[in-house]
């Protein structure tokens, strides 16, 4: 896949890692901690693919608030909640929701533009979206166009 950068340097993805954001998470609601934690475990994850000198760069994920719901009955009695116990939780915890698929992806391109550049440039990008790749999320896409590649990426050689 290419992707042409607003300012008309061309890129090419090379190799794209995906999964659910979620997975592995057995139970709770994803709440604005733990998707913090959540967020760096992924782009950790993601810096043995940069080159040396070189951290994954992350593209700010769209956050979803996610809808208070009054408890049932049964939950009620299963926590020994009360309902206002519940909504006092649910209000101090920011529950909200990341889009459904992390996604690392290695883009390349020419030398850099600058005179002792080596012959290529790399970076490692971070997203989510809604759905596997691909096509890239729209929103996503458009933030790729946008990066400065001259300052975010790096120029390597064989």
């Amino acid at each position: 896949m290419q992707i042409a950068l607003n300012d008309g340097r061309e890129i090419r993805l090379v190799r794209l890692r995906q999964w659910y954001t979620y997975a592995g998470v057995l139970a709770g609601f994803p709440t604005r901690s733990r998707n913090a934690e959540r967020t760096q475990k992924i782009v950790a994850s993601a810096k043995p693919d940069c080159l040396e000198g070189l951290a994954p760069y992350l593209i700010p994920p769209a956050i979803t608030p996610i809808e208070y719901k009054p408890p049932g009955e049964l939950f009620l009695r299963k926590t020994g909640m009360t309902a206002r116990q519940y909504a006092a939780d649910w209000e101090n915890n920011n529950y909200e929701s990341l889009p459904s698929v992390a996604c690392v992806g290695e883009f390349e391109s020419g030398e850099l533009k600058r005179p002792d550049s080596d012959i290529w440039s790399s970076m490692v990008l971070v997203w989510f979206q809604d759905d596997f790749a691909l096509p890239i999320d729209s929103n996503v896409l458009a933030h790729i166009q946008e990066l400065d590649w001259e300052s975010c990426a790096k120029d390597w050689s064989w």
